[in-house]
């Protein structure tokens, strides 16, 4: 069985790791911001054309009061 690491061993490696594992971090948390904005975006964009299509569809079935 392995001895353990000595505790400063441990604690210099966490040192020494930390900037790199802070970053790759932070990126991944940015990735996933953006694909929640891009997915937010996009339905936004689909319900503005659901509804968009909706009020062409009844304009175009219920002239209005301005057109006669």
């Amino acid at each position: 069985m392995p001895s353990p690491a000595h505790p400063i061993a441990t604690f210099l490696h966490d040192l020494r790791t930390w900037p790199q594992a802070s970053q790759e971090r932070a990126r991944r948390n940015a990735m996933i911001a953006a694909t929640a904005c891009a997915q937010r975006r996009v339905e936004r964009q689909e319900v503005e054309a659901y509804f968009t299509s909706r009020t062409a569809a009844s304009g175009s079935e219920h002239p209005s009061a301005d057109a006669q």
